[in-house]
C-alpha cells in the first residue's frame, strides 16, 4: 500500500513539474501579445465588474429557449458566460483570464458568471456536466457554442473570434 501511495505521488509530482516546464517554454505568451493586452487595458481603464447570475437573472439578461433549437436572446451584444463553482481549482485558475477578457472586450462583449450550485436550472438547461465551461452566445447569428476545461487567455481570444466574430 505504501508503494502504491509513493508511486502515485511520484507520478503526480512528475505531471506537476512537466506542466511548469511546459508553461515556461510555451511561446504562446509572447511579448507582442503582452503589449497588445496592455494597450487594450489602457483604452478601457475603468474597472469591469463581472455580474454573477442566478436562474432568473440569466433569463432576463441572456435569454431563454423559444423551442428545442431556437433561443430568445435579450441582448444584441455577444455574451460570454462562465459556468463555474467556488470549490473548482481550474475555475479559480481561469478567473483572471475571464477578467482580462471582460476588461479588454468591454463595450463589445458582455461577460457573466454562473455558479452551477446556485443556478442549477440554468446549468441543467445547457447540460453542464464539467466545469469550467464557457458558453459563447452570438445573438446576431443565433448560435450558441461551449468550451469546457481550463482556457488560457490566448485560447479565449481564439474562441471569441471564432464563435463571436470579435
Amino acid at each position: 500500500m505504501k508503494k502504491l501511495i509513493l508511486f502515485t505521488l511520484a507520478i503526480l509530482g512528475f505531471i506537476f513539474l512537466y506542466g511548469i516546464i511546459n508553461e515556461e517554454s510555451n511561446p504562446s505568451s509572447s511579448d507582442a501579445e503582452t503589449e497588445e493586452v496592455q494597450v487594450e487595458t489602457e483604452q478601457t481603464s475603468q474597472p469591469v465588474v463581472i455580474k454573477e447570475l442566478n436562474d432568473d437573472e440569466f433569463k432576463k439578461l441572456v435569454g431563454s429557449p423559444k423551442s428545442n433549437k431556437e433561443w430568445n436572446f435579450v441582448s444584441d451584444k455577444p455574451i460570454l458566460v462562465d459556468f463555474y463553482a467556488t470549490w473548482c481549482g481550474p475555475c479559480k485558475m481561469m478567473a483572471p483570464n475571464i477578467e482580462k477578457v471582460a476588461q479588454n472586450y468591454a463595450g463589445k462583449l458582455t461577460v457573466y458568471k454562473v455558479d452551477v450550485e446556485k443556478a442549477e436550472r440554468t446549468a441543467a438547461t445547457f447540460g453542464i456536466s464539467s466545469i469550467p465551461t464557457l458558453l459563447f452566445v452570438n445573438p446576431k447569428t443565433g448560435q450558441l457554442s461551449a468550451k469546457s476545461g481550463y482556457q488560457d487567455y490566448s485560447d479565449l481570444k481564439g474562441h471569441i473570434k471564432e464563435a463571436l466574430g470579435l
